[in-house]
């Protein structure tokens, strides 16, 4: 920022600015990505009192949520030494962040929205240096614009996993690193009266829908819909006096 009087100014320090939001209301958390590795690792520290626990970073922040988008700017981030080359791809301005799945399930991530080249990896690891990174997946050219990058990989709970954004041959800009995690979506609780009734546990506040067939061929779609809780009673309220109706649901990365 540049503060003048009549001719003369004055030039404040650089300013960090990352924005996240969570969830399908964009909820602002305090979050953010890091330079460095070292600035993301959660490792644990042994304390006589307490025992184990883990370390916060004091850069970057876990992030512990099913959805939301993480966007910042890599304009003077660098490369670290010892740095692997991610995905084999040269870089040189890379960004972490560190996330855990609060359930098992299909994490979805894509950098759509960024203005350069990126490249994408996750790793896990129960070290503090780049040699204990333990690949799992990466990315190059995915994305929506065949610049942009994108992957999914089956992620345990629990897990500590390390995201990595870089730019191909050190390119910068800005970033939009997003996530969602899809847990297996399950129908329970089946009844049938003059309607027929079930619950579906599906991905807290990602849409779903849901779909009936009389010949497990033709589908159509009843309702699109998401619950907060992850928890939808729902009501078919049809007529059928011949044969069997089946139903699925679907959800979207």
């Amino acid at each position: 920022m540049r503060v003048y009087s009549g001719d003369r100014f004055v030039d404040s320090r650089a300013a960090l600015l990352q924005i996240s939001l969570a969830g399908p209301d964009q909820q602002v958390q305090d979050v953010f990505t890091a330079d460095k590795f070292a600035d993301v690792v959660i490792r644990p520290d042994a304390t006589p009192s307490l025992g184990p626990r883990l370390r916060q970073p004091k850069s970057g922040s876990l992030v512990l949520g099913y959805t939301g988008s993480q966007v910042f700017n890599t304009s003077g981030a660098t490369k670290d030494e010892n740095e692997p080359n991610h995905c084999g791809i040269p870089g040189g301005a890379s960004h972490w962040f560190a996330y855990i799945a609060p359930a098992p399930g299909r994490l979805f991530l894509n950098t759509d929205g960024s203005t350069f080249d990126t490249v994408l990896a996750v790793y896990t690891g129960t070290g503090t240096t780049y040699a204990s990174l333990i690949p799992v997946a990466c990315d190059d050219n995915s994305g929506a614009n065949g610049l942009t990058s994108a992957l999914n990989f089956q992620a345990s709970s629990g897990v500590i996993y390390y995201i990595v954004v870089d730019g191909v041959n050190g390119a910068t800009g800005i970033v939009h690193l997003n996530y969602r995690l899809l847990i297996p979506m399950i129908l329970s609780q089946p009844a049938k009266t003059n309607s027929f009734r079930f619950r579906v546990s599906a991905t807290p506040s990602v849409d779903f829908t849901i779909q009936r067939s009389s010949d497990l061929r033709n589908w159509m779609s009843l309702l699109t819909t998401n619950s907060p809780s992850g928890v939808f009673d729902f009501l078919d309220e049809t007529t059928w006096t011949w044969g069997s109706l089946f139903y699925r649901t679907t959800q979207a990365p």
